[in-house]
């Protein structure tokens, strides 16, 4: 039915289901508790905390962990915090 993977985005986008999977799997990412994993590399990374509907440092292990994790403050807000 679809010719390559690039047409079936664009129906997927037109129907407006690409938006909303999208959409899920950033919810799904925001919810995720801290989880700085394992490792003890000790980066400092941004995580979501829903309950503050606000961002904040942590750090992070280095490895395993979950989604729940950003390069920086803005990248965190920009994809999670609610206006």
């Amino acid at each position: 039915m679809w010719q390559n993977s690039l047409s079936l985005k664009v129906h997927l986008l037109a129907s407006g289901t690409l938006k909303q999977v999208l959409w899920s799997s950033l919810t799904e990412r925001c919810s995720q508790v801290l989880d700085p994993g394992p490792c003890r590399d000790y980066v400092v990374k941004w995580y979501y905390d829903a309950t503050a509907n606000s961002c904040a440092q942590f750090w992070f292990g280095g490895c395993l962990g979950n989604g729940n994790q950003f390069e920086t403050e803005k990248s965190c807000k920009e994809t999670c915090v609610k206006a």
